[in-house]
Protein backbone atom coordinates (compact mmCIF):
# COMPACT_ATOMS: atom_id res chain seq x y z
CA UNK A 1 0.00 0.00 0.00
CA UNK A 2 1.27 3.49 -0.88
CA UNK A 3 2.27 5.86 1.91
CA UNK A 4 0.10 8.98 1.97
CA UNK A 5 2.27 12.07 2.35
CA UNK A 6 1.19 15.71 2.63
CA UNK A 7 3.56 18.67 2.38
CA UNK A 8 2.33 21.98 3.77
CA UNK A 9 4.06 25.24 2.84
CA UNK A 10 2.79 28.84 2.95
CA UNK A 11 3.06 29.63 -0.76
CA UNK A 12 4.80 28.50 -3.93
CA UNK A 13 6.44 31.85 -4.64
CA UNK A 14 10.02 32.22 -5.90
CA UNK A 15 11.85 31.36 -2.66
CA UNK A 16 14.52 28.69 -2.32
CA UNK A 17 12.46 26.30 -0.17
CA UNK A 18 9.56 26.48 -2.63
CA UNK A 19 11.88 25.70 -5.54
CA UNK A 20 13.53 22.80 -3.69
CA UNK A 21 10.13 21.35 -2.83
CA UNK A 22 9.10 21.11 -6.48
CA UNK A 23 12.42 19.41 -7.29
CA UNK A 24 11.86 16.93 -4.47
CA UNK A 25 8.32 16.13 -5.61
CA UNK A 26 9.54 15.15 -9.09
CA UNK A 27 11.92 12.60 -7.58
CA UNK A 28 9.39 10.65 -5.51
CA UNK A 29 8.32 7.31 -6.94
CA UNK A 30 4.52 7.58 -7.50
CA UNK A 31 4.31 3.79 -7.18
CA UNK A 32 5.46 4.02 -3.55
CA UNK A 33 4.12 7.38 -2.38
CA UNK A 34 0.77 9.13 -2.77
CA UNK A 35 1.88 12.74 -2.39
CA UNK A 36 -0.19 15.89 -1.78
CA UNK A 37 0.80 19.54 -1.37
CA UNK A 38 -1.26 22.11 0.51
CA UNK A 39 -0.54 25.85 0.36
CA UNK A 40 -2.34 28.95 1.54
CA UNK A 41 -1.78 30.52 -1.88
CA UNK A 42 0.09 29.66 -5.08
CA UNK A 43 3.03 31.26 -6.87
CA UNK A 44 5.44 30.92 -9.78
CA UNK A 45 6.62 27.46 -8.71
CA UNK A 46 3.21 25.79 -8.80
CA UNK A 47 3.56 25.08 -12.52
CA UNK A 48 6.51 22.80 -11.73
CA UNK A 49 4.49 20.44 -9.52
CA UNK A 50 4.39 17.05 -11.30
CA UNK A 51 1.06 15.67 -12.49
CA UNK A 52 1.06 12.74 -10.05
CA UNK A 53 1.07 15.11 -7.04
CA UNK A 54 -2.27 16.35 -5.67
CA UNK A 55 -1.97 20.09 -5.29
CA UNK A 56 -4.46 22.24 -3.38
CA UNK A 57 -4.10 25.97 -2.68
CA UNK A 58 -6.61 27.26 -0.12
CA UNK A 59 -6.86 30.53 -2.08
CA UNK A 60 -7.39 29.44 -5.67
CA UNK A 61 -7.59 32.86 -7.32
CA UNK A 62 -5.29 35.68 -6.25
CA UNK A 63 -4.88 39.36 -7.03
CA UNK A 64 -8.24 40.83 -6.07
CA UNK A 65 -9.15 42.77 -2.93
CA UNK A 66 -11.10 39.81 -1.51
CA UNK A 67 -8.23 37.33 -1.94
CA UNK A 68 -5.77 39.72 -0.27
CA UNK A 69 -8.08 40.15 2.71
CA UNK A 70 -8.70 36.39 2.85
CA UNK A 71 -4.94 35.77 2.80
CA UNK A 72 -4.33 38.12 5.73
CA UNK A 73 -7.12 36.49 7.71
CA UNK A 74 -5.71 33.01 7.10
CA UNK A 75 -2.18 33.90 8.15
CA UNK A 76 -3.49 35.52 11.35
CA UNK A 77 -5.94 32.81 12.35
CA UNK A 78 -5.32 31.16 15.74
CA UNK A 79 -3.31 28.04 14.94
CA UNK A 80 -5.85 25.57 16.37
CA UNK A 81 -8.64 27.18 14.35
CA UNK A 82 -6.60 27.01 11.14
CA UNK A 83 -5.75 23.36 11.78
CA UNK A 84 -9.40 22.48 12.45
CA UNK A 85 -10.71 24.05 9.23
CA UNK A 86 -7.89 23.46 6.75
CA UNK A 87 -5.64 20.57 7.83
CA UNK A 88 -8.20 17.87 7.15
CA UNK A 89 -7.73 14.42 5.68
CA UNK A 90 -5.89 11.28 6.75
CA UNK A 91 -2.20 10.91 5.95
CA UNK A 92 0.63 8.68 7.09
CA UNK A 93 3.10 11.57 7.16
CA UNK A 94 2.51 15.35 7.28
CA UNK A 95 5.36 17.75 6.66
CA UNK A 96 5.61 21.45 7.48
CA UNK A 97 8.18 22.32 4.85
CA UNK A 98 9.02 25.82 6.11
CA UNK A 99 9.56 27.44 9.48
CA UNK A 100 6.94 29.97 10.60
CA UNK A 101 3.24 29.72 9.78
CA UNK A 102 3.33 26.24 8.21
CA UNK A 103 5.10 24.81 11.25
CA UNK A 104 2.83 26.60 13.73
CA UNK A 105 -0.37 25.43 12.04
CA UNK A 106 0.70 21.80 11.60
CA UNK A 107 1.89 21.62 15.22
CA UNK A 108 -1.67 22.46 16.29
CA UNK A 109 -3.24 19.70 14.19
CA UNK A 110 -4.75 16.70 16.00
CA UNK A 111 -3.77 14.42 13.14
CA UNK A 112 -2.40 10.98 14.08
CA UNK A 113 0.13 11.16 11.23
CA UNK A 114 3.86 11.21 11.73
CA UNK A 115 4.72 14.94 11.78
CA UNK A 116 7.91 16.42 10.39
CA UNK A 117 9.09 20.05 10.41
CA UNK A 118 11.80 21.52 8.18
CA UNK A 119 14.07 24.42 9.08
CA UNK A 120 15.64 26.01 6.00
CA UNK A 121 17.19 29.08 7.61
CA UNK A 122 19.86 29.82 10.19
CA UNK A 123 17.73 31.09 13.09
CA UNK A 124 20.79 32.64 14.73
CA UNK A 125 20.75 35.09 11.79
CA UNK A 126 17.02 35.17 10.95
CA UNK A 127 14.96 35.74 14.09
CA UNK A 128 11.82 33.57 14.07
CA UNK A 129 11.13 34.18 17.74
CA UNK A 130 9.91 37.76 17.44
CA UNK A 131 7.33 36.96 14.75
CA UNK A 132 5.95 33.62 15.93
CA UNK A 133 6.82 32.77 19.55
CA UNK A 134 6.55 34.44 22.95
CA UNK A 135 9.93 33.10 24.08
CA UNK A 136 12.54 30.40 23.47
CA UNK A 137 10.72 27.88 25.67
CA UNK A 138 7.54 28.16 23.57
CA UNK A 139 9.51 27.70 20.35
CA UNK A 140 11.41 24.71 21.71
CA UNK A 141 8.20 23.11 23.00
CA UNK A 142 6.51 23.41 19.62
CA UNK A 143 9.40 21.92 17.66
CA UNK A 144 9.79 19.13 20.21
CA UNK A 145 6.17 18.14 19.53
CA UNK A 146 7.14 16.95 16.03
CA UNK A 147 8.38 13.41 15.48
CA UNK A 148 11.35 14.75 13.52
CA UNK A 149 12.80 18.20 12.83
CA UNK A 150 14.95 18.31 9.67
CA UNK A 151 17.64 20.96 9.31
CA UNK A 152 19.01 21.45 5.80
CA UNK A 153 22.61 21.95 6.97
CA UNK A 154 24.80 21.32 10.00
CA UNK A 155 25.15 25.09 10.46
CA UNK A 156 21.38 25.68 10.47
CA UNK A 157 21.05 22.99 13.18
CA UNK A 158 23.91 24.54 15.13
CA UNK A 159 22.33 27.99 14.81
CA UNK A 160 19.04 26.71 16.25
CA UNK A 161 20.80 24.98 19.14
CA UNK A 162 22.80 28.08 20.01
CA UNK A 163 19.83 30.46 19.73
CA UNK A 164 16.85 28.38 20.89
CA UNK A 165 18.03 25.10 22.42
CA UNK A 166 18.85 21.47 21.65
CA UNK A 167 16.15 19.31 20.07
CA UNK A 168 16.15 15.56 20.80
CA UNK A 169 14.33 14.91 17.51
CA UNK A 170 16.69 16.81 15.17
CA UNK A 171 18.45 15.46 12.10
CA UNK A 172 20.29 17.02 9.15
CA UNK A 173 18.89 16.28 5.70
CA UNK A 174 20.36 18.27 2.81
CA UNK A 175 18.14 19.74 0.12
CA UNK A 176 17.51 17.58 -2.92
CA UNK A 177 18.20 19.21 -6.27
CA UNK A 178 17.04 17.69 -9.54
CA UNK A 179 20.50 17.83 -11.07
CA UNK A 180 19.58 16.10 -14.30
CA UNK A 181 16.88 18.69 -14.98
CA UNK A 182 19.27 21.57 -14.16
CA UNK A 183 21.87 20.25 -16.59
CA UNK A 184 19.29 19.68 -19.33
CA UNK A 185 17.82 23.18 -18.99
CA UNK A 186 21.30 24.71 -19.10
CA UNK A 187 21.62 23.41 -22.67
CA UNK A 188 18.63 25.43 -23.90
CA UNK A 189 19.40 28.13 -26.45
CA UNK A 190 20.03 31.56 -24.95
CA UNK A 191 20.83 34.60 -27.06
CA UNK A 192 22.01 36.78 -24.14
CA UNK A 193 25.80 37.13 -24.09
CA UNK A 194 28.46 38.77 -21.94
CA UNK A 195 30.26 41.73 -23.46
CA UNK A 196 33.40 41.68 -21.31
CA UNK A 197 36.76 40.05 -22.00
CA UNK A 198 37.28 39.74 -18.26
CA UNK A 199 35.64 37.44 -15.72
CA UNK A 200 31.95 36.75 -16.26
CA UNK A 201 30.07 36.87 -12.95
CA UNK A 202 26.49 35.92 -12.13
CA UNK A 203 24.19 35.90 -9.11
CA UNK A 204 20.67 34.50 -8.97
CA UNK A 205 18.02 34.91 -6.32
CA UNK A 206 15.10 36.77 -4.84
CA UNK A 207 15.99 40.46 -4.64
CA UNK A 208 15.46 40.94 -0.92
CA UNK A 209 17.53 42.50 1.87
CA UNK A 210 18.88 39.24 3.27
CA UNK A 211 20.50 38.37 -0.09
CA UNK A 212 22.95 41.27 0.27
CA UNK A 213 22.78 42.49 -3.33
CA UNK A 214 23.16 46.09 -2.18
CA UNK A 215 26.58 45.43 -0.65
CA UNK A 216 27.58 43.46 -3.77
CA UNK A 217 26.82 46.55 -5.86
CA UNK A 218 28.95 48.68 -3.52
CA UNK A 219 31.85 46.28 -4.12
CA UNK A 220 31.34 46.25 -7.89
CA UNK A 221 31.23 50.06 -8.02
CA UNK A 222 34.69 50.17 -6.45
CA UNK A 223 36.32 47.31 -8.33
CA UNK A 224 35.16 48.23 -11.83
CA UNK A 225 37.41 51.30 -11.62
CA UNK A 226 40.46 49.04 -11.86
CA UNK A 227 39.30 45.69 -13.24
CA UNK A 228 37.43 44.40 -16.27
CA UNK A 229 34.48 42.10 -15.58
CA UNK A 230 30.71 41.89 -16.00
CA UNK A 231 28.06 40.90 -13.43
CA UNK A 232 24.59 39.60 -14.29
CA UNK A 233 21.91 39.80 -11.60
CA UNK A 234 19.07 37.35 -12.31
CA UNK A 235 15.94 37.65 -10.20
CA UNK A 236 13.10 39.86 -9.08
CA UNK A 237 11.80 41.09 -5.76
CA UNK A 238 11.20 44.02 -3.46
CA UNK A 239 14.72 45.45 -3.92
CA UNK A 240 14.72 45.51 -7.74
CA UNK A 241 13.90 49.22 -8.14
CA UNK A 242 16.32 50.40 -5.43
CA UNK A 243 19.16 48.31 -6.86
CA UNK A 244 18.44 49.58 -10.37
CA UNK A 245 18.37 53.16 -9.08
CA UNK A 246 21.74 52.70 -7.32
CA UNK A 247 23.30 51.40 -10.55
CA UNK A 248 22.03 54.39 -12.51
CA UNK A 249 22.87 56.99 -9.88
CA UNK A 250 26.43 55.74 -9.54
CA UNK A 251 27.07 55.14 -13.23
CA UNK A 252 27.92 51.45 -12.74
CA UNK A 253 28.65 50.03 -16.18
CA UNK A 254 29.61 46.42 -15.37
CA UNK A 255 26.20 45.23 -14.09
CA UNK A 256 23.15 43.98 -16.02
CA UNK A 257 19.85 43.49 -14.22
CA UNK A 258 18.11 40.65 -16.08
CA UNK A 259 15.02 40.29 -13.89
CA UNK A 260 13.20 37.01 -13.30
CA UNK A 261 14.17 34.27 -15.76
CA UNK A 262 12.16 31.09 -16.09
CA UNK A 263 15.35 29.23 -16.99
CA UNK A 264 18.26 30.79 -15.06
CA UNK A 265 20.51 27.80 -15.78
CA UNK A 266 21.08 28.81 -19.40
CA UNK A 267 22.47 32.07 -17.99
CA UNK A 268 24.53 30.45 -15.22
CA UNK A 269 26.24 28.14 -17.70
CA UNK A 270 27.70 31.15 -19.54
CA UNK A 271 29.35 32.52 -16.38
CA UNK A 272 32.83 31.97 -14.96
CA UNK A 273 31.88 32.50 -11.30
CA UNK A 274 28.64 32.42 -9.31
CA UNK A 275 28.44 34.94 -6.45
CA UNK A 276 26.38 34.53 -3.29
CA UNK A 277 26.40 37.75 -1.27
CA UNK A 278 23.77 36.62 1.25
CA UNK A 279 23.67 37.84 4.83
CA UNK A 280 22.15 34.51 5.83
CA UNK A 281 21.21 31.23 4.14
CA UNK A 282 20.12 27.77 5.23
CA UNK A 283 21.54 25.62 2.43
CA UNK A 284 21.79 27.51 -0.83
CA UNK A 285 19.91 25.97 -3.76
CA UNK A 286 21.45 28.41 -6.24
CA UNK A 287 25.00 27.53 -5.17
CA UNK A 288 24.30 23.79 -5.53
CA UNK A 289 22.80 24.31 -8.99
CA UNK A 290 25.81 26.35 -10.10
CA UNK A 291 28.20 23.64 -8.93
CA UNK A 292 26.12 21.08 -10.83
CA UNK A 293 26.97 23.07 -13.95
CA UNK A 294 30.67 23.17 -13.05
CA UNK A 295 30.65 26.87 -12.12
CA UNK A 296 32.85 27.73 -9.10
CA UNK A 297 31.45 29.97 -6.36
CA UNK A 298 32.43 33.05 -4.39
CA UNK A 299 30.25 33.23 -1.28
CA UNK A 300 29.94 34.93 2.04
CA UNK A 301 30.21 32.65 5.06
CA UNK A 302 26.63 31.53 5.74
CA UNK A 303 25.07 28.26 6.91
CA UNK A 304 25.92 25.29 4.70
CA UNK A 305 28.54 26.96 2.49
CA UNK A 306 31.54 25.18 4.00
CA UNK A 307 29.67 21.87 3.60
CA UNK A 308 28.67 22.55 -0.01
CA UNK A 309 32.09 23.84 -1.11
CA UNK A 310 34.08 21.18 0.78
CA UNK A 311 35.87 23.82 2.84
CA UNK A 312 36.78 25.91 -0.20
CA UNK A 313 37.71 23.24 -2.76
CA UNK A 314 35.09 24.36 -5.30
CA UNK A 315 34.91 28.04 -4.42
CA UNK A 316 35.95 30.80 -2.05
CA UNK A 317 34.16 31.33 1.27
CA UNK A 318 34.79 34.86 2.53
CA UNK A 319 33.92 36.87 5.60
CA UNK A 320 30.21 37.77 5.74
CA UNK A 321 30.75 41.47 5.12
CA UNK A 322 31.13 43.96 2.32
CA UNK A 323 34.90 43.97 2.85
CA UNK A 324 34.97 40.19 2.70
CA UNK A 325 33.19 40.22 -0.65
CA UNK A 326 35.52 42.89 -1.97
CA UNK A 327 38.69 41.09 -0.91
CA UNK A 328 37.49 37.77 -2.30
CA UNK A 329 36.42 39.14 -5.68
CA UNK A 330 39.54 41.26 -6.01
CA UNK A 331 41.73 38.21 -5.43
CA UNK A 332 39.93 36.31 -8.20
CA UNK A 333 40.21 39.27 -10.57
CA UNK A 334 43.94 39.64 -9.90
CA UNK A 335 45.01 35.99 -9.97
CA UNK A 336 43.68 33.91 -12.85
CA UNK A 337 45.41 30.81 -11.44
CA UNK A 338 43.07 30.79 -8.43
CA UNK A 339 40.04 30.92 -10.72
CA UNK A 340 41.42 28.17 -12.98
CA UNK A 341 42.06 25.88 -9.98
CA UNK A 342 38.53 26.39 -8.63
CA UNK A 343 37.02 25.97 -12.10
CA UNK A 344 38.82 22.67 -12.64
CA UNK A 345 37.74 21.32 -9.24
CA UNK A 346 34.11 22.45 -9.72
CA UNK A 347 33.93 20.90 -13.17
CA UNK A 348 35.25 17.56 -11.91
CA UNK A 349 32.88 17.64 -8.92
CA UNK A 350 29.85 18.31 -11.14
CA UNK A 351 30.24 14.86 -12.68
CA UNK A 352 29.67 13.27 -9.27
CA UNK A 353 26.62 15.30 -8.23
CA UNK A 354 23.62 12.96 -8.12
CA UNK A 355 20.40 12.81 -6.15
CA UNK A 356 20.67 9.19 -5.07
CA UNK A 357 22.09 9.69 -1.57
CA UNK A 358 19.78 12.57 -0.58
CA UNK A 359 16.68 10.89 -2.04
CA UNK A 360 17.44 7.76 -0.04
CA UNK A 361 17.57 9.92 3.08
CA UNK A 362 14.09 11.28 2.36
CA UNK A 363 12.69 7.84 1.59
CA UNK A 364 14.10 6.49 4.85
CA UNK A 365 12.60 9.43 6.74
CA UNK A 366 9.14 8.86 5.27
CA UNK A 367 9.15 5.09 5.65
CA UNK A 368 10.27 5.05 9.30
CA UNK A 369 7.25 4.71 11.55
CA UNK A 370 8.29 7.27 14.20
Amino acid sequence: MKKKIRFFINTLNSGGAEKVLTDLLRLFNPEKFDVAVLTICGGVNQEYIPNHVHYKPIIKKEGGVFSNIYKKILFHLPKKLFAFFYLKGKYDVEIAYLEGSATRFLAASKSKAKKIAFVHCDVSKKDILASFYKNKAACLKEYTSFNTVCFVSEKSKEGFENSIGVLPNAIVLHNVIDYERVKALAEEKNETNYKTKGLKLITVGRLSKEKGFDRLLHVVAELEKNYQFELWIVGDGAEFDSLQAYIQQNGISSVRMLGFQKNPYAFIKKADIFISSSIFEGYSTAVLESLALGIPVLTTRTAGMEEILAGGEFGKVVDNSEQGLKDGLQELLEDVNIYQRLKSAAKENSKKMTNSESVLGYVKLLETES
